[in-house]
C-alpha cells in the first residue's frame, strides 16, 4: 500500500517536534534531499515508511495523517 499527499502533515509534525530535515533523514537512513522530496509530495510514501516516520515523530499513524 502506498500513501500519497501525506508530505504536508509530515512537515508540520516535524516542525512541531522541532526536528530538522537532516535529523529526520538520518533517523530514516536516507539522504536529506530524498527526505525533502517526501515532504514536498514528490514521492509516494510506502506504508511501511510512513509507519517508521510516525514512530520517529512519536505519533501513531492516524495522528500523523490527520496532523494540522
Amino acid at each position: 500500500m502506498i500513501i500519497t499527499d501525506a508530505g504536508h502533515n509530515i512537515k508540520k509534525a516535524r516542525e512541531f517536534r522541532g526536528y530538522s530535515q537532516e535529523w529526520m533523514a538520518d533517523q530514516l537512513n536516507m539522504g536529506q534531499s530524498n527526505y525533502s522530496k517526501l515532504e514536498q509530495k514528490k514521492n509516494k510514501i510506502p506504508l511501511d515508511q510512513l509507519m517508521k516516520i510516525a514512530e520517529v515523530l512519536e505519533m501513531n499513524l492516524k495522528t500523523l495523517l490527520t496532523f494540522g
